[in-house]
Formats: C-alpha cells, sequence, structure tokens
C-alpha cells in the first residue's frame, strides 16, 4: 500500500493479547485474564463471564457470579493478602523473588490454622520477616512492623508462633548482611564495606558480642571501621543511628565489646579484603 511505513500494518493489527469481543458500549481491549499463579487452586485460569445490563426499571449489572469465574473464599483470601505482601514489598524494596517466598510461607501458615485469630497484618509480617531470612536479604522487626502497620510485640508474637506452625527453628540474623546494607547506604566504598563484613563475620564467628542484638553489632562493626578509614568514610555513632535505626547509646555499647578485641577482629594484610590498615592504628583506635 503506498505511503505505509514499515511497521504500520502490525501496529495496527490488534495483538493476541488485546482482541476484544465486547459490543460498542463495553470496554475495549481488556487483557484475556491474570497471569497463572501456582498457589492458588487450578492457578486461578478460571473463566471469567462479563458483567450485563439488566433490561427493565431500576437496572444495574448482573455479575453471574453463580455461573463461573468464581474463586472460592480460600483463594480470595490468600489474592488479597498476596496484593497486600507486593505492596510492603515494594515499600522496603523487597525483591520479588523474596516477596514471592513470603507469598509460598503465609499460605502454608494459612493452611495449618494454627494462626487462626491472630491479626493477619502480624501474619502477614512475620511470613515477610521470615522469607526475607531464608533469601539472605534480612529487614529488622521494626522496618517490616512499621510497614506492616503491625506492632512489635504481635510482630514477635506471630513470628514465634509461625515457626512452630512449620516446624523450623529460630533464624539467625547474619550480622554481615546487615553491615552491607548498612553501609551501601552510606555510600562506603567496596574496601570499607569488606573490611566491615571482615569484622562482623569474625565477631560471629569468635561470638563476640552473643546475646546482643545483631542489628548494634553490625552498627558497631561499622563504626569501628570508620575511625580506621579516611573522613569521608568515618561516621559518628547518631549518623549510623539514623540507618540503622537503632539508639547511638546501644550502638556506643556494643563497640565497647568490640573495642576490647580490636586486635582480633580487625583484618590486617588479609587478602580478600581491599582495605588497608595497621596494628599501631588498630590499638589507637579512640576508646569509647
Amino acid at each position: 500500500m503506498p505511503g505505509l511505513r514499515p511497521g504500520d500494518r502490525a501496529r495496527d493489527r490488534p495483538g493476541r493479547e488485546w482482541r476484544s469481543f465486547a459490543d460498542d458500549d463495553g470496554p475495549d481491549k481488556s487483557r484475556v485474564g491474570a497471569a497463572r499463579n501456582d498457589l492458588l487452586s487450578e492457578g486461578a485460569m478460571s473463566t471469567s463471564i462479563a458483567r450485563q445490563q439488566k433490561d427493565g426499571p431500576g437496572g444495574g449489572y448482573s455479575t453471574m457470579s453463580n455461573l463461573q469465574g468464581v474463586q472460592d473464599s480460600k483463594d480470595r483470601h490468600l489474592l488479597e493478602q498476596f496484593r497486600r505482601l507486593r505492596r510492603m514489598s515494594d515499600r522496603i524494596k523487597i525483591p520479588r523473588l523474596v516477596c514471592e517466598r513470603a507469598e509460598e510461607i503465609y499460605k502454608k501458615i494459612y493452611e495449618t490454622q494454627k494462626l487462626k485469630g491472630r491479626k493477619t497484618e502480624g501474619v502477614l509480617a512475620a511470613a515477610m520477616f521470615i522469607a526475607c531470612k531464608q533469601e539472605g536479604e534480612p529487614r529488622t522487626f521494626k522496618e517490616i512492623g512499621v510497614t506492616m502497620e503491625c506492632a512489635n510485640k504481635e510482630l514477635h508474637k506471630c513470628y514465634k508462633m509461625a515457626l512452630t506452625a512449620l516446624g523450623i527453628s529460630v533464624l539467625r540474623t547474619k550480622t554481615e548482611d546487615l553491615v552491607t546494607r548498612y553501609c551501601a547506604r552510606m555510600q562506603w566504598q567496596y574496601g570499607a564495606i569488606c573490611a566491615a563484613k571482615h569484622v562482623a563475620k569474625v565477631a560471629q564467628r569468635e561470638n563476640i558480642g552473643t546475646g546482643k542484638n545483631p542489628i548494634s553489632i553490625a552498627a558497631a562493626c561499622i563504626y569501628l571501621v570508620g575511625q580506621l578509614s579516611d573522613p569521608t568514610t568515618m561516621r559518628s555513632y547518631g549518623a549510623i543511628a539514623d540507618v540503622s535505626g537503632i539508639a547511638a547509646g546501644t550502638i556506643e555499647k556494643a563497640y565497647r565489646e568490640l573495642y576490647v578485641h580490636r586486635q582480633t577482629l580487625v583484618p590486617i594484610d588479609a587478602e580478600d579484603v581491599k582495605w588497608i590498615t595497621t596494628e599501631a592504628l588498630v590499638d589507637s583506635l579512640p576508646p569509647p
């Protein structure tokens, strides 16, 4: 056809996913259906019936819900909670893979009925907290609780009950994973991040700071390495508190314990750490 540019014919032709057979008055170009979700019965791939206009006075729409396309109550509940988990993961930048894991965990908890009667927000938050730990993307109770608008006490309770329901033991947060997140937020250089992770690994291996909150140990590791780095990397207790969400005084107490073991913790001439310091500098670290 004269004057037709390459691609015009393809652009004018309706694609498979957007074809519409509705009448002129109905909505056009409706998608053919939602993506399959294997966590729902039969993947929730049922056929939907379009709403039809009733004739006569007091008309309106009939959904024809008694015929086809109606999900059972379990599927409706799961779909709604999966949407809430996705909204939560978007707000605190949790990867999609972790969110999908949280959906699986929530479904298992729901099916056990062992948390029946607990607040849904608490169960959702517990599922997300467990998923984050299992997938190596840990978040704190505070981060998840605030996002889901769930009180810390309720989240703790639901978390413990969920572990029992799922038959898994208490999951320990890796301090080094927290260190990586906090350092990235502060835009640290790669070498300093590696050094802080090294300190965290050794502290966990040597049981230094056992019994303390992993967040406070992670923050103290960052403070320690910051004191041995250049001025652009050095951070105050307050600055680290802003990033980690833990009180400056708590970080100082954790640093006091690390300070005693500083010669053991700090990497000197370690091949896998792209960061340099000396024993003299380590020895002259400022006391807490």
